[in-house]
């Protein structure tokens, strides 16, 4: 192998090297030389036609990552000098060539011309650009051509796609044998959905042309983040932390819409990452030069305190329950904890179920029970704690035993009777009937019936409205002559949970739009008594 050959398979080796690291080779130059010698050529991907697009314009390239297109990073280093390489449109494709003949064959063609893209260095001294054509795509068609070339300096890249098909087409122009030097004026911020495909997120490009993950972005300590201009987090996707963010040992980074990050220490009280009002966070400096809101118990100058886990505010003026634990924390208006109690719910439940159906007549039901109702009849203490409990996690209205949903009422029988998981908040609060049916298809543990009668436990749903089947057992125990129930939560009846007759359970479609779901073998339904117990006992 000659001179230049050996030097251009070694400097393609550093380059994929460089690229598989996530390494860019720092240009040494200063700068008026690095401008004079030398320019970053950009390189980005279209999803969804195929087509790599090439630039050394860095605003160019902004507007096509933020009109949906994958930044690659810097392709190769252009020389200042040398001989053109000209840039063409078809109107769904780019082609690039220093061919003039080329050139002027697809301009006959009709596509466009745009003039010179870039120059080529000399063969003696350059480093090859590879081309490769995709025998899938006509280029002489005046429309739906894309992706029809790509270009390389890589020849592991180069021989990867001949392998899958493309036809190798030898060396398109030279590269400058170059360091690499930084894109102007820094790196730059984009907002684009190119790595999500719907929601746009903010992502931090370096000077160094790489995309920034799983770093703190930080202009005062880092070179890549020249012209960033403040201080962000970039997570493992590239998409820079704006709210919350959980980190995998439970802190909860905060940062501002524009991806500031909070940088102080200590106690902070703001409503600027919450929409329900304003939260109370401790933060504390956990390394790597970020700040965040503490999780879980701790104690500050020797008061204790409590930080929901994902969301990184402390208990405070109230309880709060630990839905996996079971734990109910309870904290004054200063969010110190002033009670920790294990809160055992199926015996709270039995209970309550007990002291409402002994005291029940069968037949009267024409009103909703209280929560002073409840206390009247009942002498047992752990049925009211765990009322006072009930209120306070699924939403008491004026001191009733309501719901705020139709969807927290069924989830809360669910939850007793089925499966824990589901009074989670993919299903209580205002997710609705829409949450519900979505938790049933994510999580597979519900399948859609479509014919024969209903069975005791069923879900009725549809987008706007949910409830469960009792089945006629409860019916009849509890509203002689009955046939078919259902337990919902409406607002037509504040919102209270109650039992209602219901249509025909001998055929699910006489319930029109509402769809029925009934429990897979992934989960175990708990019906009969206890079911019945509980359903009637929340009513």
């Amino acid at each position: 192998m000659n001179e230049h050959g050996n030097r251009s398979g070694k400097r393609i080796v550093q380059l994929v090297m460089a690229l598989m690291t996530g390494m860019v080779l720092a240009c040494v130059l200063p700068a008026t030389a690095q401008a004079a010698s030398c320019r970053a050529m950009y390189r980005l991907y279209n999803p969804n036609s195929g087509e790599h697009f090439y630039t050394a314009n860095k605003d160019e390239a902004k507007n096509v990552v933020e009109a949906g297109w994958r930044w690659e990073g810097i392709g190769w280093v252009a020389p200042t000098e040398g001989a053109p390489v000209y840039r063409l449109y078809s109107g769904t494709d780019h082609h690039y060539t220093a061919n003039v003949g080329e050139r002027d064959w697809l301009i006959t063609k009709g596509w466009r011309y745009e003039g010179v893209g870039w120059l080529t260095a000399d063969e003696e001294g350059g480093l090859p650009l590879y081309r490769q054509f995709n025998p899938n795509v006509d280029p002489s068609a005046p429309r739906n051509n894309s992706g029809s070339h790509n270009y390389t300096l890589s020849k592991d890249e180069n021989d990867y796609l001949v392998s899958a098909g493309w036809r190798a087409e030898g060396i398109g122009w030279y590269g400058a044998d170059a360091p690499t030097p930084a894109m102007e004026d820094g790196g730059m911020w984009v907002n684009t959905a190119a790595w999500t495909g719907s929601n746009k997120e903010l992502y931090w490009i370096g000077a160094d042309g790489v995309l920034a993950t799983s770093r703190v972005i930080d202009p005062s300590v880092n070179a890549a983040d020249a012209g960033a201009g403040r201080r962000a987090y970039a997570t493992e996707t590239g998409a820079v932390v704006r709210g919350k963010y959980v980190t995998s040992d439970g802190h909860v980074i905060l940062a501002a819409q524009d991806g500031t990050l909070e940088t102080s220490t200590g106690w902070k009280e703001t409503s600027s990452y919450d929409s329900d009002g304003s939260h109370l966070y401790y933060l504390e400096d956990f390394g790597n030069g970020l700040v965040g809101a503490k999780t879980g118990d701790f104690t500050v100058d020797g008061k204790k305190y409590h930080g929901i886990p994902g969301e990184g505010y402390i208990v405070r003026n109230g309880t709060w329950v630990d839905g996996g634990t079971g734990i109910a924390y309870t904290a004054d208006a200063n969010g110190v904890i002033t009670k920790t109690e294990q809160v055992d719910y199926g015996t709270q439940i039995a209970n309550l179920a007990a002291a409402l159906a002994g005291t029940a007549t069968p037949g009267d039901r024409s009103a909703d029970i209280t929560v002073s109702s409840v206390y009247e009849k009942s002498t047992r203490a752990e049925v009211q704690d765990y009322i006072k409990v009930h209120d306070m996690t699924l939403g008491a209205w004026g001191g009733n035993m309501a719901y705020a949903s139709c969807t927290q009422a069924a989830a809360t029988v669910l939850a007793a009777t089925v499966d824990p998981d589901i009074a989670s908040g993919q299903t209580q609060g205002n997710s609705g009937p829409g949450g519900m049916l979505s938790y049933f298809a994510n999580n597979g543990l519900y399948q859609e019936v479509t014919s024969g009668p209903l069975k005791p436990g069923d879900i009725l749903a549809d987008p706007t409205h949910d409830a469960i089947y009792t089945g006629t057992e409860i019916a009849q125990r509890y509203f002689p002559g009955t046939t078919a129930y259902i337990y919902e939560a409406s607002y037509s009846r504040r919102a209270y949970p109650a039992l209602h007759a219901f249509g025909d359970p001998s055929n699910v479609k006489s319930y029109g739009s509402m769809k029925v779901y009934r429990v897979t073998g992934k989960a175990t339904p708990k019906l009969g008594t206890s079911f019945i117990d509980y359903s009637f006992a929340l009513r």
